[in-house]
């Protein structure tokens, strides 16, 4: 199964799927998210979680040192002016539904990550583009994002 999709016709899409059971009245809506994307994707996201009474919402719950850097790496990829491109935001404070943060915290991440070794740990946080032109990373300036 197939959520995210990734052509050079079509860029990057995602497929918003949706589980019910046959005899109970709940629905489970998944919304596979990416890092950066269009904002009008992040908008359509937004106004759809506005109907859910629970929304299960994944995501380092916290910041810590090693997450700003890594989420500071997003953004370099939205510098370049021919994508148009936002880092992900949900105003999960703006919704009327309980959110569940399901996610590890700051510190938790920070910890697991400095588990990994340092080399790994660069390779990690390097462009994976075959061209690195597929993300604008080298108009960047600097490795952007991981796939």
């Amino acid at each position: 199964m197939q959520i995210i999709e990734v052509t050079e016709l079509a860029g990057v899409r995602s497929a918003v799927m949706t589980f019910r059971h046959p005899a109970a009245r709940l629905r489970f809506v998944l919304y596979p998210m990416i890092h950066v994307g269009e904002p009008e994707f992040y908008a359509q996201v937004q106004e759809e979680l506005r109907g859910c009474d629970i929304v299960l919402a994944e995501g380092v719950n916290g910041l810590s040192l090693s997450m700003r850097a890594r989420i500071a790496s997003y953004r370099l990829v939205t510098k370049n002016d021919r994508f148009a491109l936002v880092p992900q935001h949900i105003d999960y404070a703006g919704l009327d539904a309980a959110v569940i943060r399901a996610d590890m915290t700051g510190r938790e991440f920070t910890a697991l990550w400095r588990k990994i070794p340092l080399v790994s740990r660069i390779l990690l946080s390097s462009c994976s583009c075959s061209t690195r032109r597929e993300c604008g990373c080298s108009a960047a300036g600097a490795s952007s994002h991981v796939l």
